[in-house]
């Protein structure tokens, strides 16, 4: 084992200007674009690698210790914590990752039904409100026109989303077979359910508002309560209503993407 000390030509006490002095001194009389002797590579080598330890503090009291096989030792140990630490790292990673991947589905799942109770709800209460009051917005053809073109992307905008409501929320019964196993279901609701509580639902808001209102707000004056204009309120405004508040939600949802709120 070669002595590094002794290599510098400095005793163990040498301060680092000393070993420093010593090393550049060696350097100029070793360097093989000096030196002519065929192992000055070899030598130079061996003299920069006892300089590079011995003017490290850290790396001298290891040497001083143990010599090199102290410095390999430390030097592997250092590195094995190193790989610990990398992986344990990369398996924090994958955990935060999975987490953050948990999280987001179920903010995108809440996001979902919320905006699935939204359309419900706003299409069974604009109606029950429609029968109950016999809104007079209608009553110019400025309005009507408005009314139609609104009425047009309205039911549009209902029809689609009731589509993705179906599609995510329900399912359809699988045909009785003898040689497929038939898998239990992912959605809560069988779509004939789904459906059969949607049009029980805008009835019973029909009706509900309109008992209501005729028994309540009805004084006779005005005609009949079931005329036309309540025939084309109940037609053409909950569909109406359905987009401007599905309109609303998203500009909002939009704008607090935009400032983060």
């Amino acid at each position: 084992m070669a002595d590094y000390y002794q290599i510098l030509g400095v005793s163990r006490k040498a301060s680092q200007g000393e070993i420093r002095s010593a090393y550049r001194k060696l350097a100029k009389e070793c360097h093989p674009d000096v030196s002519t002797a065929p192992e000055a590579n070899e030598e130079f080598a061996r003299l920069s690698e006892a300089y590079r330890v011995l003017s490290n503090s850290e790396l001298k009291t290891l040497y001083d210790l143990g010599g090199e096989e102290q410095i390999t030792s430390q030097v592997s140990n250092q590195r094995r914590k190193s790989n610990l630490r990398t992986q344990r790292d990369a398996y924090h990673s994958r955990i935060n990752r999975v987490v953050d991947e948990m999280l987001e589905e179920e903010r995108l799942e809440s996001q979902s039904r919320s905006h699935a109770v939204m359309i419900v709800v706003t299409l069974f209460t604009s109606a029950f409100i429609v029968a109950l009051l016999k809104p007079m917005i209608l009553d110019s053809i400025i309005t009507k026109i408005l009314a139609i073109l609104l009425f047009v992307f309205g039911i549009k905008f209902l029809y689609q989303n009731l589509q993705n409501i179906l599609e995510k929320y329900t399912y359809m019964p699988d045909v009785p077979s003898v040689t497929k196993m038939i898998e239990p279901p992912k959605q809560p609701f069988s779509r004939s359910i789904a459906l059969a509580f949607l049009v029980l639902g805008y009835l019973i808001s029909l009706v509900l508002g309109t008992t209501i209102g005729y028994y309540c707000f009805d004084d006779g004056k005005s005609g009949p309560y079931l005329d036309n204009y309540y025939l084309m309120n109940i037609f053409l405004l909950p569909p109406i209503a359905v987009l401007i508040i599905g309109v609303w939600r998203s500009f909002i949802a939009k704008m607090d993407d935009v400032f983060d709120i």
